[in-house]
């Protein structure tokens, strides 16, 4: 039982969705873009943040150790000499910076100023930190107050430090660290990551909805055209079904031919027997002498008889044969014999109509496996075709060859010739040239249609060649099987191996 068309079961294309499935992809890659982004763009702006504290916290440090200077407290009387307890200066660069704690340090470690607005909460000094300052770079790190990320509000609670150098005449005399809360960092100096942000988000939510509209217009027209696909298919299948229907009349009417034709045939055949019986009793003046006038109007009505029973027989064979009832009886035999006792069967005709019958066999005999009465059908078509329609004191020849693993077999007359037309049309039974005028007068027409079938029922094959004015030659090639023992005939023959030689040595031309 044959499946609607229209029946969805997921796997008809008419049911794929564009939009939806489009939508659904846009999400995903609107979801997965969105957190590389956003982990890029906290990485770049974490980035820029550091770059940007570790050069305000160089100069704010400078500007520190200037003002300590400058009440006396130097690099050389770090170690003796107490730190001041108050320095206005450096008060208010602390305050307006947002620096929560300050320390001064020797290059061996000793803490020497420090400033805390948090009193008892004295961070942990970096060691990696600390050996890069004393190398000479500045150094910031962030701190997160927890596991949340740089951009994300708890991180604001988090925040940075800076190890820095001091120098004093081109040496590194001691290592400044400065803390201070991210929070303020971010509320006061760095708004533009958020900015950068948002007009990522908007430019890829726009950018997405205008292809969301495209790929929705093209999706309506995908479903139009599927729709007109399916309703071309309803139309291909019920045309389908009205071939089938047609096909399966067409059988029955070439069934009902053949049974017509068989009892046409019977029933023609039958009285026609004995039409063609009487008018041979009356040819032979058995019942009475006859005068020229009435022998002539018998003898026309015995050749139209005999070519009605020709053509029932011709009919009948062509039947039997397509409907592979025809059958070959495959024995051993001398082609080149069969060919002599065919041109001996037609040399009254040839003589008749003045025609020199050639006939050219190779000495050494061919011996053919095939059915032996089929091809003599066939030398005898080909052969009264030839002596038909050549001219008058022309000749026509039949030659017997080998060519490879093949036997040919070729009749050539001196006739008209066939144009290239008609040369496509020859062997079909039904075509005009075979319903020709000429054709009906001397023959049913039907000949050379029997003996391509037959030639094919020999797995063999049929040409022609012929040329306007100068004559035509039908070949008929038979695949050759070379017999073990060329004395006898045997029906059980190997065929020959591909290096033994083909005898076709020709013997010279003689007349039939």
């Amino acid at each position: 039982m044959k499946k609607p068309i229209d029946q969805d079961d997921g796997r008809n294309p008419a049911s794929f969705n564009l939009v939806r499935y489009y939508t659904l992809a846009s999400l995903s890659v609107m979801v997965a873009v969105g957190l590389i982004a956003f982990a890029l763009i906290s990485f770049w702006v974490k980035e820029a943040y550091l770059r940007t504290e570790k050069d305000v916290a160089d100069n704010l440090i400078e500007e520190i150790v200037v003002s300590l200077r400058s009440t006396g407290f130097t690099p050389d009387v770090w170690k003796t000499q107490p730190p001041p307890k108050t320095n206005p200066v450096i008060q208010r660069l602390l305050k307006n910076f947002g620096i929560t704690h300050f320390e001064l340090y020797t290059p061996d470690g000793t803490s020497v100023v420090r400033f805390n607005s948090q009193e008892g909460k004295r961070p942990p000094i970096r060691k990696e930190g600390w050996q890069k300052a004393l190398k000479g770079r500045v150094v910031s790190y962030w701190s997160p107050a927890s596991s949340g990320d740089l951009t994300s509000g708890q991180s604001r609670e988090g925040w940075v430090g800076t190890y820095a150098p001091i120098r004093l005449n081109g040496q590194i005399v001691g290592v400044a660290y400065l803390r201070r809360d991210w929070g303020k960092v971010l509320a006061t100096e760095h708004h533009a990551w958020s900015s950068v942000a948002i007009t990522a988000v908007a430019s890829g939510g726009l950018i997405l909805l205008t292809l969301w509209l495209v790929v929705r217009r093209a999706d309506r027209l995908i479903h139009k055209q599927q729709e007109e696909i399916r309703v071309a298919n309803q139309q291909l299948e019920a045309l389908v079904e009205k071939l089938e229907a047609t096909n399966d009349s067409l059988a029955r009417l070439g069934l009902q031919k053949d049974h017509f034709l068989a009892v046409c045939s019977h029933d023609i055949r039958s009285p026609l027997i004995g039409v063609v019986a009487g008018c041979r009793v009356v040819l032979k003046e058995k019942i009475g002498r006859l005068n020229a006038k009435q022998r002539e109007v018998i003898e026309a009505n015995l050749l139209s008889a005999q070519n009605v029973m020709e053509m029932t027989a011709s009919l009948l064979d062509l039947a039997r044969i397509e409907n592979g009832a025809e059958q070959l009886v495959r024995e051993w035999f001398d082609l080149g014999l069969l060919v002599r006792q065919s041109c001996e069967s037609h040399r009254l005709a040839a003589t008749t109509k003045q025609v020199h019958l050639r006939i050219s066999l190779p000495i050494d005999p061919i011996l053919l496996q095939a059915d032996r009465l089929k091809v003599l059908r066939i030398c005898n078509n080909l052969i009264s075709n030839a002596i038909k329609y050549t001219a008058p004191s022309t000749e026509v020849c039949v030659e017997v060859s080998t060519r490879n693993r093949n036997v040919l077999l070729q009749v050539t007359d001196r006739g008209p010739g066939i144009g290239e037309e008609d040369r496509k049309l020859i062997f079909d039974r039904f075509s005009p040239l075979a319903r020709s005028k000429r054709t009906r007068l001397e023959g049913t027409g039907l000949g050379l249609a029997i003996t391509k079938e037959l030639v094919l029922l020999h797995q063999g094959q049929i040409t022609v060649e012929s040329e306007l004015g100068k004559g035509s030659t039908f070949c008929v090639q038979f695949p050759w099987h070379q017999p073990s023992d060329s004395n006898h005939a045997s029906s059980q023959r190997p065929e020959p191996n591909a290096s033994t030689p083909l005898k076709a040595r020709a013997a010279p031309p003689a007349d039939c």
